[in-house]
């Protein structure tokens, strides 16, 4: 965790003196849990690296960190490795105890932004997430792995 961490850090601070930086602020996985915000950071003229922290289900901080290839001004594909989902579990014994365990994972996905790659504007991103870890951790087979990313990018 801290080598990713300095890693996104490294990559931030080389790249900000010479490409353009958006923020973006929503809920999903694309925001680093459920509620979040990211910076992204050009590398060319039509892809861009990002990470973010959010505030996850289980009461922790979650991350994300990944890249947008934008195939026109307002759409744009996504892959990441961050946050996908949290797991509740409760022991009954003696004393009753719950606890929360959050799940990480690569997701890909495609989104549109409304106000352009550009320009401030609601985002909205379909994300295919890996949800294999949250299953069987829950012992469900019925969660979908199809998630909606909303957000704010100015």
């Amino acid at each position: 965790m801290k080598k990713i961490l300095t890693l996104i850090g490294i990559l931030l601070i080389s790249t900000s003196a010479s490409a353009a930086q958006k923020y973006e602020v929503g809920l999903g996985t694309n925001h680093g849990g459920v509620l979040g915000g990211s910076i992204s950071t050009d590398l060319s003229e039509n892809t861009e690296i990002f990470a973010g922290l959010g505030l996850t289900a289980g009461d922790g901080v979650g991350f994300v960190i990944g890249s947008k290839l934008w195939l026109n001004d307002n759409i744009r594909l996504i892959g990441n490795y961050g946050y996908n989902c949290t797991v509740k579990t409760t022991t009954i014994g003696s004393t009753t105890t719950t606890s929360y365990k959050d799940y990480m994972g690569l997701n890909i996905g495609a989104g549109y932004s409304f106000g352009g790659k550009d320009s401030s504007g609601v985002s909205v991103d379909l994300m295919l997430t890996n949800q294999s870890d949250c299953r069987k951790a829950a012992s469900q087979k019925s969660k979908t792995a199809i998630k909606i990313a909303l957000g704010y990018r100015f």
